[in-house]
C-alpha cells in the first residue's frame, strides 16, 4: 500500500500544497520530513492514529474516569510516516458555545461523553467514531457574525426618542438573578457544566485575512479535537506535539500528533497543554499557565500593577517619527481646500467648505486617513503646511492597553483601597494587561473571590473594536486560556451600572451616551464638542445570567 501511494504521488500536486501551507507548517514548527506524507495523508484523508496507539480508561472507585494514551508500537520521530491526522469535534466561538450545544443535534450529548458529564437520561449516547470526520471544523455559523454581550447596546436613538416620563434611570444590584432567569433544567445544567469544563480541552487557531480590515472572519476559532485527541495526557517533557492545520481544498482543520523523540512500545504518549507562543516568551509564567490543570493559589501574593518602561509604548509598534524643528503651528489656510482622504464620507457631506481632492501628499492642505499615520517628517520635508487628523503618539489613548498604561502609571503613587479592593482613578475600572500582568492578575482575581466581592471581567483585545473577539466571564480558567488567543485587557466588569426603564417594554437596560469630540491643539488644548449627541438604549433587560 506504500509503495502504491508512492508512485501515486504528484510532486507538482504537492508542491502546489506546500506552496499554501509553508507558513502554516513553519509556524508551527512541523519537521520538514514529515510534509510529504502529511500532504498524503490530507489527500487520502488518512485517519491512521488507530493502529498506533491505544487509548486506556481506568475507574476510580468514586466512579470518575481517568484516561491515557499508550503506544502501540515503537515510534520513530524520524520516520516521516509518523505524523497523524485528529479531527475535531466541536469548532465554534465562545459566545455561541451555549447555542451551538442547545440546537445541533447530537453535539451536547457527545461533548458531555468526551468531558465525562453524566446523562440524566441514562440514555446510551451515539457512538461517534474517532476518526470519522465531524465535518464542522470551518463552518463557523453565520450566527456568529455578531456576539451578544450583556452589555450590547442594540437599538439607538436620540434623547427625544423615549418618553421621559414613562421612564427612568436607576442602580441595580446585578447578580445571576437580576434579570430574567429560567429554571435549570437537566439540559442547561448540562451545558452549564460543559461550558465550565471546556477550557481544559479546547484550543484555539486564528485565520488572517491581510488584505483588509480585520472582521468577524478573522476572530480566533475554538476548537475541541475528538475522542482520541482529547485523551492525550500532559507533560512539561512531552513526546508528541498536537498543534493545528487549516486544510485549503477542504476547508476543513485538523491537527497534526508527530513524535519530537522516540518513543517504545506501552509508553505513554504525552503533549504538553500549554505549549504556546506565550509560555515560550514567558517560561516562568508556566504555572499560572497551567491553572486550569493544576490550580495555584495566589491568595498570599502582594496586590500591584507592572509599570511599563518608554519603551513598553513601541515595542511591536510602528513608532511615530517626528520632524525636528518644527514649529507648533502652521499659518491658517483660504480659499479651496485640497483634501487627500482614503475615505470621503466625510468629505463629500461637508457643506460650508469647498473641497478639491487630490491623489498626492505633497499637493494636500489636509490628510485625512483611517490609518495609523506615523512619518510626521516626510510629511514636514516634503509638505509642512498639510495638517493631518492625527496627533503624535495619540495611540496613550485610543489603543487599549496603552491606555490603561498612560492611566496607571498616572496614578502610580497611589495605593489600593483595601475595602473596595479599587485603585484609582475612580472614574476609571481595574484593568490589567494579561500579556505583561498575567500573574498579578491572577493574585487579584483570587483575592477577590476569597473576599466574596463580584469577579466579573470584561476582555477584550487590544487592537480591535466594535465588540470584535470580546468575552464577559467570572470563570478564571476561561481568562487564563484566552492569553492563548492574542493580546488581551481585562477590565472589571461593572456589575452595578446606572439602567434605564424602557417605557415599551418596562425592561431595565444598559444605555450609553456617544459625543463627537474634536481636538484642534494639545499646547495649549483646544478642544470642540458637538451640540448633538446620541443615545442607545439596549434591548434586553440587564442580567448577569448567562455571561456568555
Amino acid at each position: 500500500h506504500r509503495q502504491m501511494m508512492e508512485e501515486s504521488f504528484d510532486e507538482e500536486e504537492y508542491e502546489i500544497f506546500e506552496a499554501r501551507h509553508i507558513g502554516q507548517l513553519a509556524a508551527a514548527a512541523v519537521p520538514t520530513h514529515f510534509w510529504r506524507r502529511l500532504y498524503e495523508k490530507l489527500t487520502n484523508e488518512t485517519f491512521d492514529a488507530g493502529t498506533h496507539f491505544q487509548i486506556l480508561a481506568e475507574e476510580s472507585e468514586d466512579g470518575s474516569r481517568s484516561y491515557s494514551v499508550v503506544a502501540l508500537n515503537d515510534i520513530d520521530a524520524s520516520d516521516p510516516n509518523n505524523i497523524f491526522l485528529v479531527d475535531h469535534a466541536w469548532t465554534f466561538r465562545p459566545q455561541v458555545a451555549r447555542q451551538h450545544l442547545r440546537e445541533i443535534p447530537g453535539l451536547l450529548d457527545r461533548i458531555c461523553a468526551v468531558v465525562d458529564i453524566e446523562n440524566p437520561s441514562n440514555e446510551e449516547t451515539e457512538n461517534y467514531s474517532d476518526y470519522g470526520g465531524s465535518g464542522d471544523e470551518a463552518d463557523v455559523p453565520v450566527e456568529e457574525a455578531k456576539p451578544q454581550q450583556p452589555a450590547d447596546t442594540d437599538v439607538a436613538g436620540s434623547s427625544t426618542e423615549m418618553k421621559h416620563n414613562a421612564s427612568f434611570v436607576e442602580s441595580v444590584p446585578a447578580s445571576p438573578s437580576c434579570g430574567s432567569m429560567a429554571v435549570e433544567n437537566d439540559e442547561d445544567r448540562r451545558i452549564n457544566e460543559v461550558l465550565r469544563r471546556m477550557w481544559l480541552y479546547i484550543h484555539t487557531y486564528t485565520m488572517r485575512f491581510t488584505d483588509k480590515e480585520p472582521d468577524e472572519s478573522d476572530m480566533p476559532v475554538w476548537y475541541m479535537p475528538d475522542e482520541f485527541g482529547v485523551r492525550i495526557g500532559h507533560s512539561a517533557n512531552p513526546n508528541f506535539r498536537m498543534v493545528p492545520m487549516f486544510y485549503s481544498p477542504q476547508n476543513v482543520a485538523y491537527s497534526l500528533l508527530f513524535p519530537i523523540r522516540n518513543v517504545k512500545v506501552d509508553e505513554l504518549v504525552t503533549r504538553d497543554y500549554v505549549d504556546s507562543v506565550m509560555l515560550r516568551e514567558r517560561t516562568d509564567w508556566r504555572p499560572i499557565l497551567m491553572h486550569p490543570w493544576l490550580p495555584v493559589d495566589l491568595c498570599q501574593e502582594k496586590l500591584q500593577h507592572i509599570f511599563q518602561q518608554d519603551e513598553f509604548f513601541t515595542e511591536g509598534r510602528t513608532a511615530d517619527i517626528l520632524p525636528i524643528n518644527a514649529p507648533d503651528t502652521v499659518p491658517g489656510h483660504k480659499g479651496k481646500l485640497r483634501v487627500l482622504a482614503e475615505s470621503c464620507q466625510l468629505i463629500d457631506n461637508l457643506k460650508n467648505v469647498e473641497v478639491e481632492k487630490v491623489d498626492r501628499l505633497e499637493d494636500a492642505d489636509v490628510i485625512w486617513t483611517r490609518k495609523h499615520f506615523f512619518d510626521y517628517r516626510n510629511l514636514y520635508e516634503k509638505n509642512p503646511k498639510a495638517l493631518v487628523n492625527q496627533f503624535p503618539y495619540e495611540t496613550v489613548l485610543t489603543v487599549k492597553d496603552l491606555l490603561a498604561t498612560s492611566i496607571q502609571y498616572a496614578y502610580k503613587d497611589s495605593s489600593l483601597d483595601p475595602k473596595t479592593m479599587r485603585w484609582p482613578p475612580s472614574w476609571f475600572e481595574t484593568t490589567f494587561n494579561l500579556n505583561t500582568e498575567l500573574p498579578q492578575f491572577v493574585a487579584y482575581f483570587q483575592q477577590r473571590e476569597r473576599r466574596g466581592l463580584d469577579n466579573t471581567w470584561i476582555i477584550k483585545p487590544w487592537n480591535l473594536a466594535r465588540g470584535l473577539d470580546m468575552h464577559v466571564t467570572d470563570n478564571l480558567c476561561y481568562i487564563i486560556r484566552l492569553v492563548e488567543s492574542g493580546p488581551k485587557i481585562a477590565c472589571k466588569y461593572i456589575e452595578r451600572p446606572v439602567l434605564f426603564r424602557r417605557p415599551d417594554t418596562g425592561h431595565m437596560v444598559k444605555f450609553d451616551l456617544r459625543y463627537i469630540v474634536l481636538v484642534r491643539s494639545l499646547r495649549p488644548p483646544v478642544i470642540f464638542l458637538y451640540n448633538d449627541f446620541w443615545i442607545r438604549f439596549a434591548i434586553n433587560d440587564f442580567s448577569l445570567y448567562e455571561l456568555d
